[in-house]
Protein backbone atom coordinates (compact mmCIF):
# COMPACT_ATOMS: atom_id res chain seq x y z
CA UNK A 1 0.00 0.00 0.00
CA UNK A 2 2.81 2.47 0.92
CA UNK A 3 4.19 1.57 -2.24
CA UNK A 4 1.12 2.16 -4.09
CA UNK A 5 0.46 5.70 -2.34
CA UNK A 6 3.52 7.06 -2.56
CA UNK A 7 5.99 5.10 -5.11
CA UNK A 8 9.33 4.22 -5.38
CA UNK A 9 9.89 7.37 -6.96
CA UNK A 10 9.46 9.65 -3.78
CA UNK A 11 11.22 7.79 -2.02
CA UNK A 12 14.26 7.79 -4.16
CA UNK A 13 14.24 12.04 -4.47
CA UNK A 14 13.94 11.96 -0.75
CA UNK A 15 17.14 10.14 -0.42
CA UNK A 16 19.18 12.35 -2.80
CA UNK A 17 17.40 16.00 -1.32
CA UNK A 18 18.73 14.58 2.65
CA UNK A 19 22.07 13.48 0.61
CA UNK A 20 22.81 16.82 -0.55
CA UNK A 21 21.63 18.87 2.47
CA UNK A 22 23.67 15.99 4.74
CA UNK A 23 26.27 17.54 2.25
CA UNK A 24 26.18 21.33 2.77
CA UNK A 25 25.45 20.44 6.22
CA UNK A 26 29.28 18.02 5.97
CA UNK A 27 30.99 21.28 4.66
CA UNK A 28 29.76 23.64 7.35
CA UNK A 29 30.62 21.44 10.03
CA UNK A 30 33.97 21.46 8.28
CA UNK A 31 33.95 25.33 8.02
CA UNK A 32 33.53 25.71 11.95
CA UNK A 33 36.57 22.58 12.68
CA UNK A 34 38.52 24.57 10.91
CA UNK A 35 37.28 28.11 12.70
CA UNK A 36 37.99 26.07 15.74
CA UNK A 37 41.38 24.81 14.78
CA UNK A 38 42.51 28.72 13.83
CA UNK A 39 40.70 29.59 17.35
CA UNK A 40 42.47 26.93 18.94
CA UNK A 41 45.80 28.02 18.27
CA UNK A 42 44.68 31.53 18.93
CA UNK A 43 43.24 30.08 22.80
CA UNK A 44 46.79 27.40 22.78
CA UNK A 45 47.93 29.77 26.24
CA UNK A 46 44.74 29.72 27.88
CA UNK A 47 44.57 26.01 27.51
CA UNK A 48 48.12 25.43 29.19
CA UNK A 49 47.52 27.73 31.65
CA UNK A 50 43.99 25.78 33.09
CA UNK A 51 45.84 22.68 32.40
CA UNK A 52 48.98 23.82 34.37
CA UNK A 53 46.35 25.19 37.77
CA UNK A 54 44.91 21.09 37.53
CA UNK A 55 42.06 21.37 34.73
CA UNK A 56 41.89 17.60 33.52
CA UNK A 57 42.31 16.42 29.67
CA UNK A 58 38.71 16.05 29.89
CA UNK A 59 37.92 18.91 31.53
CA UNK A 60 39.29 20.72 28.74
CA UNK A 61 37.70 18.80 25.98
CA UNK A 62 33.86 19.52 28.30
CA UNK A 63 34.31 23.11 27.88
CA UNK A 64 35.78 23.18 24.17
CA UNK A 65 32.54 20.67 23.16
CA UNK A 66 29.94 22.63 24.87
CA UNK A 67 31.14 25.66 23.01
CA UNK A 68 30.96 24.02 19.50
CA UNK A 69 27.47 22.77 20.46
CA UNK A 70 26.12 26.36 21.75
CA UNK A 71 27.04 27.26 18.57
CA UNK A 72 25.39 24.32 16.93
CA UNK A 73 22.14 24.96 18.02
CA UNK A 74 21.93 28.92 17.78
CA UNK A 75 22.55 27.90 14.01
CA UNK A 76 19.80 24.82 14.00
CA UNK A 77 16.74 27.61 15.75
CA UNK A 78 17.64 29.81 12.67
CA UNK A 79 17.60 26.96 10.36
CA UNK A 80 14.10 26.67 12.04
CA UNK A 81 13.43 29.85 10.73
CA UNK A 82 13.95 29.20 7.57
CA UNK A 83 13.08 26.12 7.62
CA UNK A 84 9.23 27.33 8.38
CA UNK A 85 9.57 30.08 5.81
CA UNK A 86 10.35 27.43 3.45
CA UNK A 87 7.44 25.30 3.76
CA UNK A 88 5.28 28.09 3.68
CA UNK A 89 6.73 28.68 0.36
CA UNK A 90 6.52 25.45 -0.83
CA UNK A 91 2.75 24.64 0.21
CA UNK A 92 1.27 28.07 -1.21
CA UNK A 93 3.13 27.74 -4.58
CA UNK A 94 2.31 24.08 -5.34
CA UNK A 95 -0.83 24.06 -7.90
CA UNK A 96 -3.44 22.93 -6.16
CA UNK A 97 -4.00 20.32 -8.96
CA UNK A 98 -0.87 18.82 -8.44
CA UNK A 99 -0.88 19.49 -4.10
CA UNK A 100 -4.11 17.22 -4.59
CA UNK A 101 -2.10 14.13 -6.11
CA UNK A 102 0.50 14.52 -3.26
CA UNK A 103 -0.09 12.00 -0.43
CA UNK A 104 0.42 13.37 2.83
CA UNK A 105 0.82 17.06 1.02
CA UNK A 106 -1.69 18.58 4.49
CA UNK A 107 0.71 16.93 6.52
CA UNK A 108 4.00 19.03 5.55
CA UNK A 109 4.94 21.12 9.00
CA UNK A 110 7.12 21.45 11.54
CA UNK A 111 5.97 19.52 14.29
CA UNK A 112 7.44 17.78 17.72
CA UNK A 113 9.43 14.86 15.55
CA UNK A 114 10.77 17.53 13.09
CA UNK A 115 12.51 19.66 16.41
CA UNK A 116 13.54 16.62 17.79
CA UNK A 117 14.93 15.81 15.07
CA UNK A 118 16.62 19.03 14.31
CA UNK A 119 18.03 18.97 18.09
CA UNK A 120 19.82 15.66 17.46
CA UNK A 121 21.20 16.64 14.19
CA UNK A 122 21.92 19.97 15.56
CA UNK A 123 23.91 18.01 18.50
CA UNK A 124 25.63 15.73 16.54
CA UNK A 125 27.20 18.67 14.10
CA UNK A 126 28.31 20.74 17.31
CA UNK A 127 30.03 17.37 18.34
CA UNK A 128 31.31 16.27 15.05
CA UNK A 129 32.34 19.46 14.12
CA UNK A 130 34.60 20.46 17.82
CA UNK A 131 35.67 16.85 18.61
CA UNK A 132 38.98 16.95 16.53
CA UNK A 133 40.17 20.76 17.56
CA UNK A 134 39.02 20.02 21.11
CA UNK A 135 40.80 16.66 21.54
CA UNK A 136 43.72 18.58 19.71
CA UNK A 137 44.21 21.45 21.90
CA UNK A 138 43.03 19.42 25.27
CA UNK A 139 46.71 18.24 25.27
CA UNK A 140 48.94 21.54 24.75
CA UNK A 141 53.41 21.13 25.52
CA UNK A 142 53.18 23.44 28.77
CA UNK A 143 56.54 24.20 28.53
CA UNK A 144 56.59 25.63 25.30
CA UNK A 145 53.13 27.45 25.08
CA UNK A 146 53.84 28.94 27.95
CA UNK A 147 56.95 31.22 27.16
CA UNK A 148 56.22 34.51 26.12
CA UNK A 149 58.52 33.83 22.80
CA UNK A 150 56.86 31.21 22.04
CA UNK A 151 55.19 31.20 18.14
CA UNK A 152 51.74 30.38 17.47
CA UNK A 153 51.77 26.74 15.72
CA UNK A 154 49.14 24.35 14.39
CA UNK A 155 52.06 21.29 14.33
CA UNK A 156 51.80 18.65 11.17
CA UNK A 157 49.19 16.46 12.36
CA UNK A 158 46.60 19.70 13.30
CA UNK A 159 47.62 20.95 9.37
CA UNK A 160 46.96 17.72 8.26
CA UNK A 161 43.75 17.83 9.03
CA UNK A 162 42.81 21.34 8.40
CA UNK A 163 44.15 20.27 5.08
CA UNK A 164 42.03 17.47 4.82
CA UNK A 165 38.99 19.23 5.89
CA UNK A 166 39.57 21.75 3.06
CA UNK A 167 39.71 18.94 0.13
CA UNK A 168 36.89 17.34 1.66
CA UNK A 169 34.63 20.59 1.68
CA UNK A 170 35.60 21.13 -2.38
CA UNK A 171 35.08 17.31 -3.35
CA UNK A 172 31.49 17.33 -1.08
CA UNK A 173 30.82 20.63 -2.94
CA UNK A 174 32.07 19.28 -6.39
CA UNK A 175 29.21 16.45 -6.06
CA UNK A 176 26.62 18.92 -5.05
CA UNK A 177 27.33 21.01 -7.87
CA UNK A 178 27.27 18.22 -10.46
CA UNK A 179 23.78 17.19 -9.09
CA UNK A 180 22.59 20.53 -9.46
CA UNK A 181 23.72 21.01 -12.71
CA UNK A 182 22.28 17.10 -14.09
CA UNK A 183 19.19 18.00 -12.09
CA UNK A 184 18.35 21.65 -14.52
CA UNK A 185 19.84 19.99 -17.71
CA UNK A 186 17.67 16.56 -17.10
CA UNK A 187 14.77 19.19 -16.45
CA UNK A 188 15.55 21.49 -19.12
CA UNK A 189 15.69 18.01 -21.42
CA UNK A 190 12.25 17.52 -20.51
CA UNK A 191 10.42 20.66 -21.60
CA UNK A 192 12.76 20.80 -25.13
CA UNK A 193 11.24 17.26 -25.65
CA UNK A 194 8.10 18.35 -25.86
CA UNK A 195 8.29 21.10 -27.47
CA UNK A 196 7.04 19.52 -30.80
CA UNK A 197 3.76 19.48 -29.03
CA UNK A 198 3.70 23.39 -29.77
CA UNK A 199 1.85 22.81 -25.69
CA UNK A 200 1.65 26.97 -25.64
CA UNK A 201 -0.68 27.28 -28.28
CA UNK A 202 -2.68 24.05 -27.03
CA UNK A 203 -5.95 24.67 -24.91
CA UNK A 204 -6.77 21.29 -22.82
CA UNK A 205 -10.14 20.81 -21.14
CA UNK A 206 -11.85 17.65 -19.48
CA UNK A 207 -15.99 16.36 -19.44
CA UNK A 208 -17.54 13.58 -17.90
CA UNK A 209 -20.93 12.77 -19.28
CA UNK A 210 -23.39 11.94 -16.81
CA UNK A 211 -24.56 7.91 -17.84
CA UNK A 212 -27.81 8.89 -16.53
CA UNK A 213 -28.32 11.19 -19.13
CA UNK A 214 -25.79 9.59 -22.44
CA UNK A 215 -26.48 6.34 -21.52
CA UNK A 216 -26.18 4.99 -25.34
CA UNK A 217 -23.01 5.26 -27.08
CA UNK A 218 -25.13 6.93 -30.53
CA UNK A 219 -26.07 9.63 -27.74
CA UNK A 220 -22.24 9.76 -26.83
CA UNK A 221 -20.95 10.21 -29.81
CA UNK A 222 -23.64 12.52 -31.16
CA UNK A 223 -22.28 14.63 -28.47
CA UNK A 224 -18.78 14.65 -29.22
CA UNK A 225 -19.08 15.15 -33.05
CA UNK A 226 -21.30 18.34 -32.41
CA UNK A 227 -18.81 20.00 -29.66
CA UNK A 228 -15.75 19.36 -32.14
CA UNK A 229 -17.84 21.12 -34.92
CA UNK A 230 -18.65 24.06 -32.80
CA UNK A 231 -14.97 23.98 -31.20
CA UNK A 232 -14.12 24.24 -34.80
CA UNK A 233 -16.01 27.07 -35.98
CA UNK A 234 -14.08 29.32 -33.22
CA UNK A 235 -12.33 31.73 -35.69
CA UNK A 236 -9.15 31.64 -34.26
CA UNK A 237 -9.09 27.69 -33.67
CA UNK A 238 -6.84 25.72 -36.00
CA UNK A 239 -8.11 22.25 -34.96
CA UNK A 240 -10.64 20.75 -32.37
CA UNK A 241 -9.84 16.86 -30.96
CA UNK A 242 -10.99 14.33 -28.19
CA UNK A 243 -8.50 12.20 -26.12
CA UNK A 244 -8.93 10.12 -23.13
CA UNK A 245 -5.92 11.59 -21.53
CA UNK A 246 -3.75 14.71 -22.75
CA UNK A 247 -0.08 13.59 -22.27
CA UNK A 248 1.18 14.64 -18.94
CA UNK A 249 -1.41 15.42 -17.29
CA UNK A 250 -2.83 13.66 -14.07
CA UNK A 251 -5.57 11.82 -15.67
CA UNK A 252 -5.82 7.91 -15.71
CA UNK A 253 -5.19 6.06 -18.85
CA UNK A 254 -6.54 2.61 -19.22
CA UNK A 255 -4.26 -0.27 -19.68
CA UNK A 256 -5.13 -3.40 -21.62
CA UNK A 257 -3.91 -6.86 -22.15
CA UNK A 258 -3.97 -7.69 -25.77
CA UNK A 259 -4.25 -10.97 -27.84
CA UNK A 260 -2.38 -10.46 -31.01
CA UNK A 261 -3.76 -12.96 -33.85
CA UNK A 262 -1.43 -15.65 -35.15
CA UNK A 263 1.32 -14.76 -32.32
CA UNK A 264 0.48 -16.85 -29.40
CA UNK A 265 2.22 -15.74 -25.81
CA UNK A 266 6.11 -17.32 -26.21
CA UNK A 267 5.33 -18.44 -22.30
CA UNK A 268 3.44 -18.50 -19.31
CA UNK A 269 4.57 -15.71 -17.66
CA UNK A 270 4.40 -12.98 -20.95
CA UNK A 271 1.97 -10.82 -21.04
CA UNK A 272 0.91 -8.56 -24.41
CA UNK A 273 0.26 -4.61 -22.50
CA UNK A 274 -0.96 -1.49 -24.33
CA UNK A 275 -2.15 1.55 -22.96
CA UNK A 276 -5.41 2.50 -24.68
CA UNK A 277 -6.16 6.35 -25.72
CA UNK A 278 -9.65 6.92 -27.57
CA UNK A 279 -9.13 9.90 -29.87
CA UNK A 280 -11.06 11.69 -32.93
CA UNK A 281 -9.64 11.72 -36.38
CA UNK A 282 -7.96 15.04 -35.85
CA UNK A 283 -6.08 13.79 -32.82
CA UNK A 284 -2.41 13.22 -34.59
CA UNK A 285 -2.43 16.26 -36.57
CA UNK A 286 -3.03 18.58 -33.31
CA UNK A 287 -0.59 17.19 -31.30
CA UNK A 288 2.15 16.81 -34.61
CA UNK A 289 2.34 13.03 -33.82
CA UNK A 290 3.90 11.39 -37.27
CA UNK A 291 1.66 8.95 -38.84
CA UNK A 292 4.81 6.49 -39.79
CA UNK A 293 3.02 4.05 -41.90
CA UNK A 294 -1.07 3.34 -43.03
CA UNK A 295 -3.83 5.64 -42.60
CA UNK A 296 -5.00 7.95 -39.26
CA UNK A 297 -8.41 7.56 -38.29
CA UNK A 298 -10.81 9.17 -40.01
CA UNK A 299 -14.62 10.00 -40.10
CA UNK A 300 -15.46 6.60 -41.67
CA UNK A 301 -14.74 4.76 -38.66
CA UNK A 302 -17.88 4.66 -36.85
CA UNK A 303 -19.91 1.79 -34.88
CA UNK A 304 -21.13 -0.38 -37.98
CA UNK A 305 -17.64 -0.51 -39.94
CA UNK A 306 -14.73 -2.52 -39.56
CA UNK A 307 -13.26 -2.29 -35.79
CA UNK A 308 -9.44 -0.70 -36.63
CA UNK A 309 -6.51 1.13 -34.27
CA UNK A 310 -3.72 2.88 -34.95
CA UNK A 311 -0.40 1.34 -32.88
CA UNK A 312 2.53 3.15 -31.43
CA UNK A 313 5.71 2.40 -32.98
CA UNK A 314 7.65 0.65 -30.59
CA UNK A 315 4.32 -1.73 -30.19
CA UNK A 316 4.51 -2.63 -34.22
CA UNK A 317 8.34 -3.46 -33.24
CA UNK A 318 7.01 -5.13 -29.74
CA UNK A 319 5.05 -7.36 -31.76
CA UNK A 320 5.65 -7.58 -35.57
CA UNK A 321 9.42 -6.82 -35.51
CA UNK A 322 10.72 -6.49 -39.01
CA UNK A 323 7.12 -7.25 -40.60
CA UNK A 324 4.63 -4.86 -41.69
CA UNK A 325 1.75 -4.43 -38.99
CA UNK A 326 -0.92 -3.30 -41.51
CA UNK A 327 -3.67 -5.15 -41.88
CA UNK A 328 -2.74 -7.45 -38.84
CA UNK A 329 -5.17 -7.90 -35.91
CA UNK A 330 -5.61 -8.32 -32.36
CA UNK A 331 -7.99 -7.93 -29.10
CA UNK A 332 -8.40 -6.50 -26.17
CA UNK A 333 -8.22 -8.93 -23.21
CA UNK A 334 -6.07 -12.21 -23.02
CA UNK A 335 -8.11 -14.85 -25.12
CA UNK A 336 -9.86 -14.73 -28.39
CA UNK A 337 -12.80 -16.27 -27.94
CA UNK A 338 -15.90 -14.09 -28.56
CA UNK A 339 -14.64 -10.81 -29.15
CA UNK A 340 -14.50 -8.58 -31.55
CA UNK A 341 -11.01 -8.11 -33.96
CA UNK A 342 -9.45 -5.14 -34.13
CA UNK A 343 -7.52 -4.27 -37.75
CA UNK A 344 -4.42 -2.30 -37.60
CA UNK A 345 -5.02 0.27 -40.07
CA UNK A 346 -1.64 2.15 -39.06
CA UNK A 347 1.76 3.27 -37.24
CA UNK A 348 1.76 6.25 -34.86
CA UNK A 349 5.32 7.63 -33.60
CA UNK A 350 5.58 7.11 -29.64
CA UNK A 351 4.64 9.58 -27.51
CA UNK A 352 5.45 9.56 -24.01
CA UNK A 353 2.52 10.12 -21.84
CA UNK A 354 4.50 10.97 -18.32
CA UNK A 355 7.93 12.27 -17.53
CA UNK A 356 8.69 9.79 -15.46
CA UNK A 357 8.35 7.08 -18.07
CA UNK A 358 12.10 5.81 -19.12
CA UNK A 359 10.26 4.89 -22.28
CA UNK A 360 7.05 5.82 -24.12
CA UNK A 361 4.60 2.88 -22.92
CA UNK A 362 3.13 0.95 -25.90
CA UNK A 363 -0.26 2.16 -27.08
CA UNK A 364 -2.98 1.36 -28.47
CA UNK A 365 -5.40 4.50 -30.38
CA UNK A 366 -9.12 3.70 -30.94
CA UNK A 367 -11.76 5.86 -32.88
CA UNK A 368 -13.84 7.22 -30.33
CA UNK A 369 -17.17 6.69 -32.80
CA UNK A 370 -16.41 3.04 -32.43
CA UNK A 371 -15.77 3.32 -28.83
CA UNK A 372 -17.16 6.88 -27.52
CA UNK A 373 -16.22 7.16 -23.59
CA UNK A 374 -18.09 9.07 -20.87
CA UNK A 375 -15.06 10.63 -19.45
CA UNK A 376 -12.83 12.65 -22.04
CA UNK A 377 -9.88 15.07 -22.61
CA UNK A 378 -10.64 17.93 -25.70
CA UNK A 379 -7.53 19.82 -27.01
CA UNK A 380 -8.58 22.73 -28.64
CA UNK A 381 -5.13 24.37 -31.50
CA UNK A 382 -5.81 28.15 -31.98
CA UNK A 383 -3.17 31.04 -33.73
CA UNK A 384 -2.41 33.16 -30.63
CA UNK A 385 -3.05 32.36 -27.08
CA UNK A 386 -5.82 29.81 -25.86
CA UNK A 387 -6.66 31.00 -22.85
CA UNK A 388 -8.23 34.30 -24.70
CA UNK A 389 -10.91 31.92 -26.49
CA UNK A 390 -11.55 30.03 -23.01
CA UNK A 391 -15.06 32.18 -22.38
CA UNK A 392 -15.71 31.26 -26.22
CA UNK A 393 -15.31 27.45 -25.68
CA UNK A 394 -17.39 26.96 -22.67
CA UNK A 395 -20.17 28.75 -24.75
CA UNK A 396 -19.77 26.31 -27.58
CA UNK A 397 -20.13 23.66 -25.33
CA UNK A 398 -22.94 24.43 -23.44
CA UNK A 399 -24.61 24.79 -26.66
CA UNK A 400 -24.33 21.45 -27.22
CA UNK A 401 -25.46 20.50 -23.84
CA UNK A 402 -26.29 23.72 -21.38
CA UNK A 403 -25.82 21.61 -18.53
CA UNK A 404 -22.92 20.15 -19.79
CA UNK A 405 -19.45 21.68 -17.42
CA UNK A 406 -15.80 21.47 -18.49
CA UNK A 407 -13.15 21.80 -15.86
CA UNK A 408 -9.41 21.71 -15.59
CA UNK A 409 -9.06 24.43 -18.53
CA UNK A 410 -5.70 24.69 -19.58
CA UNK A 411 -2.96 24.89 -22.02
CA UNK A 412 -0.86 22.13 -22.44
CA UNK A 413 1.85 24.29 -21.15
CA UNK A 414 0.18 24.57 -18.04
CA UNK A 415 0.03 20.98 -17.73
CA UNK A 416 3.34 20.26 -18.92
CA UNK A 417 4.95 22.57 -16.45
CA UNK A 418 2.80 20.89 -13.25
CA UNK A 419 3.54 17.81 -14.13
CA UNK A 420 6.62 18.84 -13.62
CA UNK A 421 6.67 20.82 -10.95
CA UNK A 422 8.06 18.27 -8.51
CA UNK A 423 10.96 18.00 -10.58
CA UNK A 424 11.56 22.02 -11.10
CA UNK A 425 11.41 22.17 -7.39
CA UNK A 426 14.03 19.28 -6.51
CA UNK A 427 16.54 21.32 -9.30
CA UNK A 428 15.96 25.00 -7.92
CA UNK A 429 16.96 23.24 -4.15
CA UNK A 430 19.71 21.68 -5.96
CA UNK A 431 20.98 24.60 -7.37
CA UNK A 432 20.40 26.54 -4.46
CA UNK A 433 21.93 23.59 -2.04
CA UNK A 434 24.92 23.52 -4.45
CA UNK A 435 25.54 27.83 -4.43
CA UNK A 436 25.58 27.55 -1.05
CA UNK A 437 28.03 24.49 -0.68
CA UNK A 438 29.91 26.62 -3.47
CA UNK A 439 30.51 29.81 -0.99
CA UNK A 440 30.86 27.62 2.00
CA UNK A 441 33.76 25.54 0.65
CA UNK A 442 34.60 28.80 -0.98
CA UNK A 443 34.86 30.85 2.11
CA UNK A 444 36.90 27.48 3.93
CA UNK A 445 39.72 27.11 1.32
CA UNK A 446 39.61 31.10 1.70
CA UNK A 447 40.12 30.89 5.67
CA UNK A 448 42.52 27.90 5.65
CA UNK A 449 44.68 29.15 3.22
CA UNK A 450 44.68 33.01 4.80
CA UNK A 451 45.32 31.58 8.10
CA UNK A 452 48.25 29.20 7.26
CA UNK A 453 50.13 32.35 5.21
CA UNK A 454 49.87 33.73 8.60
CA UNK A 455 50.93 31.29 10.48
CA UNK A 456 53.85 30.64 8.44
CA UNK A 457 55.47 34.16 8.07
CA UNK A 458 58.27 33.57 9.78
CA UNK A 459 59.02 30.70 7.49
CA UNK A 460 58.00 32.16 4.56
CA UNK A 461 60.51 35.13 5.65
CA UNK A 462 63.37 32.90 6.26
CA UNK A 463 63.20 30.94 2.62
CA UNK A 464 62.67 34.37 0.71
CA UNK A 465 65.41 35.28 3.22
CA UNK A 466 67.84 32.60 1.64
CA UNK A 467 67.06 32.98 -1.86
CA UNK A 468 63.21 32.03 -2.35
CA UNK A 469 61.50 34.01 -5.57
CA UNK A 470 57.62 34.90 -5.26
CA UNK A 471 57.04 32.32 -7.76
CA UNK A 472 58.31 29.42 -5.69
CA UNK A 473 56.29 30.90 -2.33
CA UNK A 474 53.40 31.13 -4.57
CA UNK A 475 53.54 27.71 -5.50
CA UNK A 476 54.14 26.74 -2.08
CA UNK A 477 50.78 28.57 -0.97
CA UNK A 478 48.75 27.13 -3.78
CA UNK A 479 49.70 23.52 -3.75
CA UNK A 480 47.63 23.47 -0.66
CA UNK A 481 45.05 24.29 -2.55
CA UNK A 482 44.65 21.03 -4.70
CA UNK A 483 42.92 18.02 -3.96
CA UNK A 484 39.22 18.95 -5.96
CA UNK A 485 40.17 15.30 -8.61
CA UNK A 486 39.35 13.68 -4.89
CA UNK A 487 35.68 14.76 -5.60
CA UNK A 488 35.22 13.45 -9.53
CA UNK A 489 34.50 9.57 -8.69
CA UNK A 490 31.98 10.55 -6.45
CA UNK A 491 30.12 12.89 -8.20
CA UNK A 492 30.43 9.80 -11.01
CA UNK A 493 28.34 7.73 -8.73
CA UNK A 494 26.28 10.14 -8.32
CA UNK A 495 25.40 11.19 -11.95
CA UNK A 496 24.55 7.52 -12.21
CA UNK A 497 22.41 7.24 -9.68
CA UNK A 498 20.07 10.68 -11.22
CA UNK A 499 20.49 9.08 -14.98
CA UNK A 500 18.35 6.30 -13.12
CA UNK A 501 16.14 8.43 -12.01
CA UNK A 502 15.29 11.32 -14.19
CA UNK A 503 14.79 11.08 -17.95
CA UNK A 504 16.83 13.38 -19.93
CA UNK A 505 19.99 13.03 -17.26
CA UNK A 506 22.91 11.61 -18.51
CA UNK A 507 25.45 10.06 -16.33
CA UNK A 508 28.47 10.98 -18.98
CA UNK A 509 27.04 14.69 -19.64
CA UNK A 510 30.80 16.02 -20.17
CA UNK A 511 29.51 19.71 -20.74
CA UNK A 512 28.01 19.45 -16.81
CA UNK A 513 31.11 18.16 -15.55
CA UNK A 514 34.08 19.54 -17.72
CA UNK A 515 32.25 23.19 -17.06
CA UNK A 516 31.66 22.75 -13.08
CA UNK A 517 35.11 21.52 -12.81
CA UNK A 518 36.90 24.52 -14.32
CA UNK A 519 34.34 26.80 -12.66
CA UNK A 520 35.25 25.21 -9.09
CA UNK A 521 38.59 25.03 -10.03
CA UNK A 522 38.47 28.87 -10.79
CA UNK A 523 37.15 29.61 -7.48
CA UNK A 524 39.28 27.16 -5.40
CA UNK A 525 42.49 28.94 -7.12
CA UNK A 526 41.09 32.47 -6.07
CA UNK A 527 39.94 31.67 -2.64
CA UNK A 528 44.01 30.11 -2.81
CA UNK A 529 45.54 33.05 -4.94
CA UNK A 530 44.81 36.04 -2.29
CA UNK A 531 46.31 34.80 0.82
CA UNK A 532 49.37 33.77 -1.62
CA UNK A 533 49.61 37.06 -2.92
CA UNK A 534 49.58 38.39 0.40
CA UNK A 535 52.30 35.72 1.65
CA UNK A 536 54.79 37.13 -1.66
CA UNK A 537 54.32 40.25 -0.67
CA UNK A 538 55.77 39.93 2.98
CA UNK A 539 59.05 42.20 3.32
CA UNK A 540 61.71 39.63 4.58
CA UNK A 541 62.90 41.68 7.75
CA UNK A 542 58.84 41.97 8.68
CA UNK A 543 58.91 38.03 8.34
CA UNK A 544 61.57 37.30 10.36
CA UNK A 545 60.44 39.97 12.90
CA UNK A 546 57.15 37.93 13.11
CA UNK A 547 56.08 37.70 17.16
Amino acid sequence: MNETVVGELTRQYTFLMLGAVGFVLLIACANVANLQFARAAARAKEVAVRAALGASRWRVVRQLLAESVLVSLLGASAGLLFGALGIRMILSNMPPDVARWIAGWNEIRLDLRVLAGTLAVALLAGITSGLAPAIQSSKPDLNETLKETGRTSTGRSRQRIRSFLVVAEMALAFILLIGAGLMVRGLRALIDLNQGFEPATMLTMQLNLPASKYKTAAQRTAFYEQALRNLESIPSVRSASLVSAVPFSPAGISMSDLTIEDRPAKDLGEVCEAQIQIISSAYFRAMHVRLREGRELNDGDVMDSLPVAVISANLAQRYWPGENPIGRRLTLGRSSSGRHWLTVVGVAADVKQHWISREATPTLYLPYRQVPPAYSSIVVRTDGDPMRIVRLVRAQIVAVDSNQPIYDVKTLQQVIAESTVGLAYIAVVMTILGTVALVLSSVGVYGVMAHSVSERTHEIGIRMALGAGRKQILNMVLGRGAGLSIGVPASVVLARMLASIIFGVSATDLTTFVGLMVILTAIALLACYIPALRAVRVSPITALRHE
